[in-house]
Parts: C-alpha cells; structure tokens; sequence
C-alpha cells in the first residue's frame, strides 16, 4: 500500500506541521505502507535531502492556497500523473488553506482515498485591527463556512490532534460531523523519551518559551512577565533565528534591565532541545490566537515540565499546568512554585497526561482505526 503525504512544509525545515508530517509518515512507515512526502512549493518530482529518513521527499510543485488572494499554481496534470504513476492509495493533506487541499477532489477521481490531517480551523479573530487583519479575518470566516465544506464532503476520515471543542481553533470537527466524515484521534507525539520521574523544585526557576520570534507567538510579554518576577527567576527564549521583532524584544529587556535574567539559544533543531526542557522548571505558552496543539506542549509534558500557558488551542484540556490570561501568568507562575509537593504534583501530572494522550502509541492507534475504517 502506498500513502503520499502532502505538506507545505517538511523537514529539514522546523515547524509544527513538519513534525506532524514526520510522525504520520514514521507511523505509515512502521505499518509496512511505501510513503513519499509531496511538499508544496517545491518542483515536481524533485528529490529532497537532508531529512535523514528512510522515506522519499520530493516536491508536489503545487503553490497558494486556492483562496482569493493566493491563487492554485503549478503542473496539475503532470501532478496527478505522477501520482497514478506512484499508485498512491491514500492522499493524507496536512492541514486546510494549503496547496492540496484545494485538489481534494481531484484526488478523490483519481481513486484514491483522501484524508485530512487537520491542524485545526483558522485563527480568524484578527492580531490586531488593521485593516488588512480585518479583511483577512473576513475572507477566514466566508472560507471556513463556504469554501472547506464543500471540500470536506469528498473526504474519506479526519485525522484529529486532539478532540477538544472548546475553542474556535476546533471549530472544523462539528463540520465533519455535519459532513458525515469519521474522526480519529492521533495527537502530536515527541521524539524524547518520556522522563523517568517527575521533577523536584530547583532553587533556581528556569522558563522556557520555544518558538519562532513573532509577535503572534509573544516573547514581548515575556519579557514583561519576567519583569514582575523575583530576581531568581530565569528565562530561556529558544527559536530559530534572528528578526527585527527579535531585536525589538531584547531592546525591551534592555529597557527593563533584563538582560542578564535571558538566555538566547537559537537555531536548534527540535531533537538538540531536549537538554534545555530538562533544565527548566516550567514552559510557557504565551500565545492568545495561533496555537493548536503547541509542540513545546507536547515536548515538554513528555519530559515531565509543568506549563503556564494561555487558554488557547487545546491547552485547556492538557493536565499538569495552570491556564489564564497573560495578566495573570506572574501569580499563575507563583502558583506553580509554591512549594516542592506542589511542584511535583503538577509534573507528575505533565508525565501522566503525555503518557496516557500524547503518545506515539495512541497516534498510531488512531492511523491504525482510520485504515480499517477506509478498508474494511
């Protein structure tokens, strides 16, 4: 059996959607299925190096999104004989608003089943009101409630990272149900091995935020957070390379003479990480709009780090942490450090939870359910 996977995005790069990409493919993979990895914006057919994995990467040469302002592009008839060529029985898509996605139907009439790896619905309340986030959330709302509908009723399954509903990001899983489209649920799972035991308070108190520097991701409240904390407290900012928003940051942490309280790591790859989990003390999420399933949540329950974080995404559900509004993290952050028992209770929860959710066992399980849905 054969799967191709469409991504916009795959490794060596580092986002999210790529460590996803990468565990249903390990998982496929392990299952005895032949996978290649389609990745947009890149030429058709051509091979990509450096993933270091036992499965091909090429380009799907598909770009945009299909949507108004980013238009379907690329060599769609020499695309879809390529892949009767291939013999793919699957098309598993990475997410909505990307280049494939647009072709669900096309793929559908080429006779192979198609499924959705759903990374959550749209972010549509907009960052900030400028009047291109306004038009953008605009165009959002008429797309989630006209344009991936008609797509979702040519799907086979959904693949899930969580079933959590309390949250506009997972507004689409009603959608399936109205559509008649199965769901399975094959969270996020991390590289790292689950730690052996939950973490003893230090009396030093390392924060770690993992992230690119934007402002939709907040290390700028970071920085404030920091600032209204006691003196012992530290903060890690990890991400993979330097911007003007960066500068604008650490500019701040001048500012409020901070600078020697942050520790700068960039430009690591997701497994060169795991040292720095296992020297904090906690992980922040300070993002209010554009998480899902944030990989440093899942990184770091499997490492046993409780979590301050924002009620967005799916972070509500998750165990081992405390959750509020960015006002609130410093008395949220106290909260965490009150006293060792309590530490340790929060990360023997983290431990629990990743365990029991976030495991590779339970994202197989959920590939493995959809497979004999579709093939029964």
């Amino acid at each position: 059996m054969r799967v191709h996977i469409h991504t916009p995005a795959y490794l060596p790069d580092l986002v999210g959607m790529t460590y996803a990409t990468d565990g249903h493919a390990s998982i496929f993979r392990e299952l005895g299925w032949d996978v290649t990895i389609m990745v947009a914006n890149v030429p058709l057919g051509q091979e990509i190096t450096g993933h270091g994995r036992t499965w091909r990467a090429v380009g799907s040469g598909l770009s945009g999104s299909g949507l108004p302002w980013s238009r379907l592009k690329g060599d769609f008839a020499g695309l879809f004989a390529y892949m009767q060529t291939e013999g793919a029985d699957v098309v598993l898509i990475e997410g909505w608003y990307t280049s494939a996605a647009a072709l669900i139907p096309q793929f559908k009439a080429l006779g192979a089943h198609v499924v959705m790896a759903t990374h959550g619905s749209a972010a549509i309340k907009p960052a900030r009101f400028s009047f291109g986030q306004v038009l953008r959330a605009v165009a959002l709302y008429c797309a989630e409630r006209l344009w991936i509908p008609g797509l979702m009723r040519n799907l086979d399954a959904a693949l899930i990272l969580s079933d959590f509903r309390d949250n506009e990001r997972f507004g689409d899983l009603a959608a399936y149900e109205e559509a008649g489209v199965p769901q399975f649920h094959t969270p996020n799972f991390s590289e790292f091995e689950f730690a052996e035991t939950p973490k003893h308070l230090e009396s030093s108190t390392t924060l770690l935020h993992i992230g690119e520097m934007r402002p939709e991701k907040g290390q700028m409240h970071g920085v404030d957070i920091l600032w209204r904390l006691e003196e012992r407290y530290n903060l890690i900012f990890a991400f993979p390379s330097e911007n003007a928003y960066f500068r604008s940051v650490m500019d701040r942490a001048r500012q409020l003479g901070l600078s020697d309280r942050i520790q700068i790591v960039k430009g690591l790859c997701r497994h060169e990480l795991q040292a720095y989990y296992d020297t904090a003390a906690a992980f922040l999420i300070l993002s209010p709009l554009r998480e899902t399933q944030p990989i440093v949540a899942v990184d770091g329950l499997t490492r046993a780090v409780p979590f301050v974080s924002t009620p967005v995404g799916c972070m509500p559900e998750m165990d081992g942490g405390v959750i509020g509004s960015i006002e609130q993290f410093p008395d949220l952050i106290y909260q965490i450090f009150s006293s060792e028992e309590g530490y340790r209770s929060y990360s023997l929860k983290a431990l629990l939870y990743a365990k029991a959710e976030l495991s590779r066992d339970r994202a197989r399980l959920g590939i493995i359910d959809m497979i004999q849905a579709i093939y029964p």
